[in-house]
């Protein structure tokens, strides 16, 4: 439930984030991406570049055609800096606002989405996309649409998350019941069901503290 944006619910298949087989065509056709004109940035120096996503999977900047994110991402970047060698255009290319998720983030997206349906579970894959630039867009301006728990602390301590508090609501309808009561359990495993702690205390492990 604590799944970073764009990051592959490991637990369902074996795919590791960033390794996610796609390409533009594919995050277009299953409705992560939406083609449109002024849908897709490159940020770089201070510079803001602007391109149109087809419905093809290409990307038309400045009269000219690119077929992939790198290409069109080193040739604006060498707009200012012509020496530039090479670029990774799935990590600088953003979808939706300059300052939205980066395309591999979507690719990442993909993935989980698809290992959801694999285990037979349906995902609306326009409202994950909308939902994956606003919070990345929230988060650069300081924000947050979706409220988190307030604290963590050391195994053993507690922390109180009422239903409301708990951004994966949000993600999943349906599971907001239940006034905060205690509970008392057994340590959270990959085949427990989440949905029976909303509202109630929970130990949060910090690998860092």
């Amino acid at each position: 439930k604590n799944r970073a944006v764009g990051e592959p619910l490991l637990e369902l298949g074996s795919r590791k984030p960033g390794k996610v087989s796609a390409n533009l065509l594919d995050l277009l056709e299953c409705g992560l991406l939406q083609p449109g004109t002024a849908n897709v940035f490159v940020v770089y120096q201070d510079n803001t570049w602007i391109g149109d996503l087809s419905a093809d999977g290409h990307i038309a900047f400045q009269g000219q055609t690119f077929t992939s994110p790198s290409a069109w991402a080193i040739f604006a970047k060498r707009i200012t800096n012509p020496t530039k060698k090479a670029d990774d255009g799935w990590k600088s290319v953003r979808y939706g606002a300059p300052e939205g998720p980066s395309l591999d983030m979507m690719k990442g997206e993909f993935g989980r989405i698809e290992q959801l349906k694999a285990a037979g579970i349906e995902v609306d894959t326009q409202d994950a996309a909308s939902r994956i630039v606003a919070e990345c867009v929230a988060g650069a301006q300081g924000g947050s649409p979706s409220p988190r728990p307030t604290r963590k602390r050391k195994a053993g301590d507690a922390v109180t998350a009422s239903a409301d508090e708990m951004s994966w609501i949000e993600r999943y309808p349906g599971c907001e019941h239940g006034a905060p009561k205690s509970y008392a359990g057994t340590p959270a495993n990959e085949n427990m069901d989440f949905t029976t702690l909303i509202g109630r205390d929970v130990c949060v492990f910090d690998e860092d503290v």
